[in-house]
């Protein structure tokens, strides 16, 4: 691993004491890699007899209530007076799974007045915001931030590393990894899992629990915007999938039901860049995702607000449904294809 963010362990390892006060917490609706990593370091932390608070920014996927310590985990937007008197309190606050702080939304206004030298982020996303953090793990190679959180443990006391939080480390390798099937994935990701799975987690179970655990009626809006919303561009090679307000209503879609439907596209074999826009009424969120060279994570901040990786990245727009799939068509056609 490099060096710096080994001396960066070592710094915050001399820094935070036993009667320190830590908060962490991550990206609005957060994903396994998220909710993973910040309940992974918040049991670590714990073992090691500090006291933590892990706050979300939102709600998050009902799929994911059965990741160890949930139960403790504040929503922000439920519980704002709460939550701003635990980071008024905080001798440290970790900010996980996010580069820049609008990726809190609402919760951005009480992150930038805690004071920078408390900041830490610990990210795998590229350009972090880097002016409001004093401490500053970033990786954008590394697949996972859970991968991230478990270099921070096996420097940090790796002894304390047990099954609950080997669980929760293994939940987010495994979907931001596409289950290992993603173009990120390393061979040291693939240490790190070996590492895991030496502490009697049940990863069959865990696969089932994100997998196999979605309401009738996700499959059911699967069927109809494969049928009636999917659209074929630049001879194949562009998939692009749309999810109307209406169509989210009918079918009474919920956080986390349109997880991973994106990567379907890619089961035709022509496809090299799959695009799905969702609308929210307040905006309309996109995500990219792309094949082998191909930049999604350039593309999606340039022209939607937004920035990623380069083979999966996020955006959104304020234009209405029809005029951001037209600037997406626009823009896409454009797009030169070796």
């Amino acid at each position: 691993m490099n060096p710096q963010i080994i001396s960066t362990i070592e710094i915050l390892k001399n820094n935070i004491r036993f009667d320190s006060r830590l908060v962490i917490t991550c990206h609005q609706k957060p994903d396994a890699d998220a909710l993973g990593s910040t309940n992974a370091l918040a049991l670590f932390f714990e073992s090691l007899g500090i006291k933590v608070q892990v706050i979300s920014p939102s709600n998050w996927a009902s799929y994911l209530n059965w990741l160890p310590y949930i139960d403790q985990v504040i929503n922000y937007e439920k519980n704002k007076q709460q939550a701003d008197e635990f980071l008024n309190q905080a001798d440290f606050v970790f900010c996980l799974d996010f580069n820049a702080l609008d990726r809190v939304h609402s919760m951005s206004t009480a992150l930038k007045l805690v004071p920078k030298q408390k900041m830490i982020l610990i990210d795998h996303h590229q350009n972090p915001q880097s002016s409001f953090f004093e401490y500053i793990i970033s990786e954008p190679h590394i697949p996972a931030t859970c991968q991230l959180i478990y270099y921070f443990i096996e420097h940090f006391d790796v002894s304390k590393l047990n099954t609950k939080m080997a669980t929760c480390l293994y939940a987010g390798i495994m979907t931001d990894t596409g289950s290992f099937k993603f173009s990120s994935t390393l061979p040291e990701t693939h240490v790190v899992v070996a590492e895991l799975l030496k502490h009697n987690i049940n990863h069959q179970q865990i696969h089932t629990n994100l997998f196999d655990n979605y309401r009738q009626n996700r499959l059911e809006f699967l069927g109809f915007i494969l049928q009636n919303r999917l659209d074929f561009l630049q001879n194949g090679k562009v998939a692009l999938l749309l999810a109307t307000a209406e169509d989210i209503q009918k079918f009474d879609i919920q956080t986390g039901d349109t997880e991973g439907i994106i990567n379907l596209l890619f089961e035709v074999k022509t496809v090299e860049i799959a695009a799905m826009v969702t609308d929210r009424l307040e905006e309309r969120r996109w995500s990219f995702r792309s094949r082998s060279h191909h930049d999604v994570n350039m593309f999606a901040k340039t022209y939607f607000n937004g920035g990623g990786h380069q083979n999966a990245a996020g955006g959104k727009s304020h234009d209405s449904l029809e005029n951001t799939v037209q600037n997406f068509k626009t823009h896409i056609n454009n797009y030169q294809f070796k």
